[in-house]
């Protein structure tokens, strides 16, 4: 395959990548505690390019661009509700829930209810956990109140505490739907978060920009394009290139 043309189609299924990371970040802006995408673009080394033109080849350094998509995890602005069941994070820390396979789920996004059995649950109904277990809420015990540092109670009784965790390697997060699970494969310390920064009545809004993130989207439909037309002029060039040589014999 001509070299130009398949830097092109590398270069088309990278920006088809960064473009897939917008469109996600726009569809979920309003989603509370949504984190906006982190991409990374750098050139990633083929060798050296083989040709017949003396030593030019020795000194010709192939390469294609290489993606990374990843997750910003930037402080989200934090939105009064006024809702006793809304709950946000400022600084480090995670809510941790536990998903319906048992896994543990990760989320920045507090905006919980109750189920059925008056456990705090979120959006997925995945049981959200405290220090000793999932959160189980006592209809005769009144309101449920938080403190600032994520102790639950009803009334003058203590239920339990927000199971709060921060890790040392945050690109070890793997979006789910509900918040993030750990990737087996990277080497992860979790620690408890020991005074935690919760707000209740509060969400944390997404940490990206709808407006932002469309201006990035047409930046990259333009690359698209221009990618293209360079794909097609290569592809014009190399086909003639052909007849002539076709020709030739």
């Amino acid at each position: 395959m001509n070299t130009g043309v398949y830097g092109g189609a590398a270069s088309m299924a990278t920006l088809q990548k960064w473009q897939e990371a917008l469109t996600r970040d726009i569809a979920s802006a309003s989603q509370a505690g949504y984190k906006k995408s982190a991409v990374g673009i750098s050139s990633a080394s083929l060798g050296r390019i083989a040709g017949d033109h003396g030593n030019f080849q020795s000194h010709l350094e192939g390469s294609m661009p290489e993606v990374r998509v990843g997750v910003s995890f930037d402080q989200g602005p934090l939105k009064p509700t006024g809702d006793s069941f809304d709950f946000a994070i400022s600084g480090d820390g995670f809510f941790k829930s536990q998903g319906e396979h048992g896994q543990t789920i990760y989320k920045r996004g507090g905006h919980f209810h109750l189920n059925t059995s008056r456990q705090l649950v979120d959006g997925h109904n995945n049981l959200i956990l405290g220090l000793g277990g999932p959160i189980q809420v006592n209809a005769a015990d009144g309101d449920l109140y938080c403190d600032s540092n994520g102790r639950l109670y009803q009334g003058d009784k203590f239920l339990d505490q927000f199971a709060i965790t921060k890790a040392d390697r945050p690109e070890a997060f793997i979006r789910v739907p509900g918040g993030f699970v750990i990737d087996p494969s990277i080497d992860l310390k979790l620690e408890d978060v020991d005074s935690p920064s919760v707000h209740q009545g509060f969400i944390e809004e997404s940490n990206g920009s709808a407006m932002e993130s469309m201006i990035g989207l047409l930046e990259v439909t333009r690359a698209q394009e221009s990618n293209q037309r360079l794909i097609n002029a290569l592809d014009e060039r190399t086909q003639r290139s052909l007849k002539v040589l076709g020709s030739a014999h």
